[in-house]
């Protein structure tokens, strides 16, 4: 339903992440955490999974894994096919199109049963609550 509302917009949603085995969240972990500070960052995004402290690397930042909501399938992260098959960050508003991924999604995704966890940080990361109030953390 949420991709049928978009295409009324003249906006494509692609989906770029979907369910994630724990295998996948565990590779993906290490690919971005490290367990020691990252000395350029200065506020350091951290992690606590097997006993230790990991802190952010590189890219957005990812959940402990088994704590994903990915892992349950609950959780998609959301962009833009442009017409040429571009795949575009949600927050960009495609030719044509009257507003972003994103404003849609604002719209849209909370009336077909989607939420944000965490909106200020990714805007990509909607998950299924059909039945239950949305929740937020900021």
């Amino acid at each position: 339903m949420l991709r049928e509302k978009a295409a009324e917009e003249k906006l494509v949603l692609a989906q770029v992440g979907d369910y994630r085995p724990l295998e996948q969240q565990i590779a993906l972990f290490k690919s971005r955490m490290r367990p020691f500070p990252d000395a350029k960052r200065e506020k350091q995004v951290t992690r606590r999974w097997n006993g230790e402290v990991w802190y952010l690397h590189t890219g957005a930042p990812v959940a402990t894994p088994g704590t994903s909501n990915h892992g349950l399938g609950l959780a998609i992260d959301a962009a833009l096919m442009l017409k040429n098959g571009t795949v575009v960050s949600i927050t960009a508003t495609p030719p044509r199109a009257r507003r972003s991924g994103l404003a849609f999604l604002a719209e849209w995704a909370p009336r077909l049963g989607w939420s944000w966890e965490i909106p200020n940080v990714e805007p990509w990361h909607i998950r299924y609550v059909t039945g239950q109030p949305p929740k937020v953390i900021e």
